[in-house]
C-alpha cells in the first residue's frame, strides 16, 4: 500500500472537515420564516426535558437562555382599606423579564402568602385568605381591587402591564368609603365580618420588613423559592399581616384642585367605556380604551392592529400613521416593531410633514411624546422642528386653527395645548409658556355664557369640551376655577349634559351618539380621574432601545437551531485540531526517517517507471501481429 505524505494526508483531513461543515449546514441554513414559528411559555422544567434539543450539547456548553439579565426585582404588597392594614406587607419579588403585575399574585399563592384569587374581563375581582375573601361589592357598589404603580395608577390592567426591575406594587382592596374619602378607610373593626383570627396582632409582620421571594420559575435547583418568608399557614387561620399603626399609602396631592373622583363620575365613566365598547370603533377606539384600562373585543383588536400590518408601511397621511402610533401604543405593544415595521421611524422621516396642516403636526408629537420614543440620528421631522412649526401657527388671537387664515377653533387650540403642556421649561419667557398662555386666554374669550365653544362649523360640541378638559389636566390647572364655570356649572357639568341614556356621549346637544364624541369624552375622564396628560405614560414601557433608535432597522431573517450550529462549531474545531497533530506529528520526523521515506517514494517511482516502460515494450511488440 502506497504511503501517505503529508500533502496527501492534510488534503483527506480537510476534505472529511469540508464534508462535516456542509452536512451540519444542511440543518442550520434552513431558516424558519418569523411569523410561522409557535410561541411557548416555557417553564424551567419544560426546558430540561428531552424534547428541549440543547441536551445535545455538552454539559459545559453556556445556556444562552440563562443570563444574569434574564430576571427582575420588584417589591408587592397587598392593603385594605377596611382597616388600613396590610395583609401582606412588602416583599421583595424575583420574576422573569416582561412578568406582569399579575404574576405577582401567582407567587403569593405558591408560597402561601394568599390562598386564591380570581381575575376575570381584565378586572381583579377577588383575593382568598383561607376563609376570608375580599370581593368586589361586598363593601359598597364600588367597592374591589386596584392596584398602584410606583405610587400611580396604572396604564394597563394587571394581566398587560409589564413590570421593571425596582418596580413597587401595592394590590389595595378599596371600600365604596375610602373611594370617596381619597383612599383611607374606616380605622374602626367593630362592624367588620372578618374573623377575629384574622385581626389578631400576634400574626401581623412589621411593615418595616421586606421579605424576598424568588419565582420558581426563575430559582436555581440548589435555593427554595422562598427567602426570609413568613411560616406557611393553614387554610383554617390564613396569614393576616393587619397593622394598626397608620398605612404608608401614596395619594395624590389634590390640595390644588376643586374637584374630586366622585361615585357617579364612576358610574358615568363605566358606563361611557360600555357603550364604546358595544358600538363600531372609530380612530380613536383602541387609545381611549387603552387609557382606560377598560377590556376591548378582541376581534376588535385584531382587526384593527390588521388594518395597521396592512398598510405595510406604506402610508400617505402622518394624521393616520400617528393615529396609529399611539393605538399600537395603547395596546401595550412596540411601535418600534410592530410586525416588522418601525412605525416611529416612518414618522420621523416621513416627507413633507413640517409643511402639513397643524392637526397633523400636533397629533405627531403626541405620537412621539407619547412613550418617550427615540428618534433615529438624522430624522427628517424632529420634536424641536414640530414644536415650532406648531407656535408659528398661532393666530394673533392666541387659537389655533386647521388651516392657516382661518378662524381659530376651540377644539384645536385646546389639542394644541396637550401636545405642547411637555415642553414648558423654567427658562424666562419661555415661547411655549408664552404660546400656551395666549391660547388660555383664547379658550377664555371664546367660552360662551352658556359655558359652551362655538366650533369651526358653527356648533357648540362636546369635543371642544373634552379637549379642554383633557389639556388643562395635562397643565394640571384647576379646570373648575371660576374662569371656566359658567351659569353655575362647571366644565365637568356642560360636558354630562351631553350623555344620552344609552351611555354615549353625542356630538351636540340632544343628538345621537357618537363614536368620535364618545372616544374623546373617554380620553377626558380618564385625564381628570389622573389628573395628568392621559396620552402620555407616566413611564417609558420599551426601556430597551431598539435597533431602529440608533438608525439601523431589523433585517428580516430566519431563525436558527442554535444547538445545531454548536454541533457544527465543535466539529470544525475538532478537525482543527486533527490538522493541528497532523502537523506537528510529520514535523517531528528524524531526518534518517525523513531520508528513508525519500528511498521508498524514490524506489516506488523507479518501480511505477519500469512498470511504465514494460507495458510500453509490450504495447509495441503487439502492434505489428494486429
Amino acid at each position: 500500500m502506497k504511503p501517505l505524505t503529508a500533502h496527501s494526508l492534510l488534503s483527506r483531513i480537510f476534505a472529511a472537515a469540508a464534508a462535516c461543515a456542509v452536512f451540519a449546514s444542511l440543518f442550520t441554513v434552513a431558516a424558519v420564516p418569523e411569523d410561522d414559528i409557535p410561541e411557548f411559555s416555557v417553564s424551567q422544567e419544560d426546558t430540561e426535558s428531552s424534547e428541549d434539543p440543547s441536551y445535545w450539547l455538552p454539559e459545559w456548553w453556556p445556556d444562552s437562555s440563562k443570563t444574569e439579565e434574564s430576571t427582575i426585582t420588584v417589591y408587592a404588597s397587598i392593603y385594605e382599606t377596611i382597616h388600613n392594614a396590610y395583609l401582606v406587607t412588602e416583599h421583595a419579588v424575583t420574576l422573569p423579564e416582561h412578568s406582569t403585575v399579575l404574576s405577582l399574585l401567582d407567587v403569593f399563592m405558591e408560597n402561601r402568602l394568599i390562598t386564591s384569587y380570581t381575575y376575570t374581563d381584565e378586572q381583579l375581582n377577588s383575593i382568598h385568605f383561607g376563609d376570608v375573601i375580599f370581593q368586589e361589592h361586598d363593601y359598597g357598589n364600588l367597592s374591589g381591587w386596584i392596584y398602584t404603580l410606583n405610587g400611580d395608577p396604572p396604564p394597563f390592567p394587571a394581566g398587560v402591564q409589564q413590570l421593571s426591575d425596582g418596580d413597587r406594587v401595592e394590590f389595595r382592596y378599596m371600600t365604596e368609603h375610602a373611594l370617596q374619602t381619597g383612599g383611607s378607610g374606616e380605622s374602626s373593626t367593630e362592624d367588620s365580618s372578618l374573623p377575629e383570627s384574622s385581626l389578631s396582632p400576634e400574626s401581623s409582620q412589621e411593615s418595616s420588613s421586606t421579605s424576598e421571594i424568588s419565582s420558581p420559575e426563575v430559582s436555581s435547583p440548589e435555593s427554595s423559592a422562598v427567602s426570609s418568608v413568613p411560616e406557611p399557614v393553614s387554610s383554617a387561620e390564613p396569614e393576616s399581616s393587619l397593622q394598626e399603626s397608620e398605612p404608608v399609602i401614596v395619594v395624590p396631592d389634590d390640595s390644588h384642585r376643586l374637584f374630586t373622583w366622585t361615585t357617579a363620575l364612576s358610574e358615568v365613566y363605566n358606563t361611557t367605556c360600555d357603550w364604546l365598547r358595544r358600538n363600531p370603533p372609530g380612530s380613536f377606539y383602541l387609545i381611549s380604551l387603552g387609557i382606560s384600562g377598560k377590556g376591548v373585543e378582541v376581534q376588535n383588536v385584531e382587526k384593527l392592529l390588521l388594518t395597521i400590518e396592512m398598510q405595510n408601511g406604506e402610508y400617505t397621511d402622518p394624521l393616520e400613521l400617528a393615529q396609529d402610533i399611539l393605538s399600537v401604543t395603547f395596546c401595550g405593544l412596540d411601535p418600534q416593531s410592530f410586525r416588522g415595521i418601525n412605525l416611529v421611524q416612518l414618522l420621523g422621516d416621513f416627507p413633507g410633514l413640517l409643511q402639513a396642516d397643524l392637526e397633523k403636526l400636533t397629533y405627531a408629537l403626541i405620537a412621539l411624546d407619547s412613550n418617550n420614543y427615540p428618534l433615529p440620528a438624522g430624522a427628517l421631522n424632529t420634536r424641536e422642528q414640530l414644536v415650532q412649526k406648531i407656535i408659528a401657527s398661532q393666530n394673533p388671537d392666541g387659537g389655533f386653527s386647521l388651516e392657516p387664515g382661518d378662524d381659530s377653533d376651540p377644539t384645536m387650540t385646546a389639542t394644541v395645548i396637550t401636545a405642547l403642556s411637555s415642553y414648558i421649561t423654567a427658562q424666562e419667557d419661555c415661547p411655549v409658556q408664552e404660546a400656551i398662555n395666549q391660547a388660555l386666554s383664547f379658550m377664555r374669550e371664546a367660552q360662551q355664557p352658556d359655558g359652551l365653544f362655538i366650533s369651526a362649523d358653527g356648533q357648540k360640541d362636546s369635543l371642544s369640551l373634552s379637549a379642554l378638559l383633557t389639556a388643562l389636566s395635562a397643565l394640571k390647572t384647576d379646570y373648575l376655577a371660576a374662569d371656566y364655570a359658567q351659569g353655575g356649572k362647571t366644565l365637568v357639568d356642560l360636558l354630562l349634559d351631553f350623555q344620552n341614556t344609552d351611555g354615549g356621549f353625542a356630538l351636540t346637544m340632544g343628538g345621537d351618539s357618537s363614536v368620535r364624541a364618545t372616544e374623546q369624552v373617554i380620553i377626558a375622564l380618564t385625564a381628570i380621574k389622573n389628573a395628568a396628560n392621559p396620552l402620555r405614560l407616566k413611564d417609558t414601557i420599551f426601556s430597551e432601545a431598539s435597533d431602529e433608535s440608533s438608525g439601523n432597522a431589523p433585517q428580516e431573517s430566519g431563525h436558527f437551531s442554535s444547538p445545531l450550529i454548536g454541533l457544527c462549531v465543535i466539529v470544525v474545531l475538532a478537525c482543527c485540531v486533527a490538522c493541528f497533530f497532523a502537523v506537528r506529528q510529520i514535523s517531528k520526523k528524524t531526518p534518517e526517517e525523513q531520508e528513508l521515506e525519500k528511498t521508498i517514494n524514490s524506489l516506488t517511482e523507479g518501480e511505477k517507471s519500469a512498470d511504465d516502460a514494460a507495458n510500453t515494450t509490450q504495447s509495441s511488440s503487439d502492434s505489428p501481429q494486429e
